[in-house]
């Protein structure tokens, strides 16, 4: 099964873990991360998630996502075709950067586009019918895929 994750996901595993949402999403995308090293999922990433990365103003934080990025199994990279539909996919409503994750999913083949980011889900459900890869937060996903 192909996955891609967006940012949120990686953050998560810096935000406060005290909150007991983001510790069991921070542990989810743990998990999810530990298939996808198992063999058992793949990793999608883009040239998107490296130039939002690069934008974390933690450096720290910044170097571990990029080891974690390592993981994937392919990076892609958006021609012409995904400008056009991510200008779409903000006229729906997703961010800039949402719209150009979702293209890169979409590019990808993912099955999955996985995301922390309530308004990001929301619209992500609002909008299902006309997305090619279905927008699930890592510990739904879970849940129904964790085997």
């Amino acid at each position: 099964m192909k996955l891609y994750l967006d940012l949120c996901c990686f953050g998560r595993l810096f935000d406060d873990q005290a909150q007991p949402r983001v510790k069991l999403e921070a542990e989810a995308v743990l998990l999810i991360l530990r298939k996808v090293q198992d063999g058992q999922h793949d990793l999608l990433s883009s040239e998107v998630m490296d130039m939002e990365n690069d934008a974390n103003p933690d450096i720290d934080e910044q170097s571990e996502i990029r080891n974690l990025l390592r993981l994937s199994k392919r990076r892609i990279v958006i021609g012409n075709r995904g400008l056009s539909r991510a200008q779409d996919l903000v006229v729906m409503g997703f961010g800039t950067y949402d719209a150009f994750h979702i293209v890169s999913a979409e590019s990808g083949g993912a099955d999955y586009f996985l995301s922390t980011d309530d308004n990001l889900l929301k619209l992500g459900a609002k909008n299902k019918s006309k997305l090619a890869v279905e927008v699930v937060n890592p510990v739904e996903w879970l849940r129904e895929n964790g085997r």
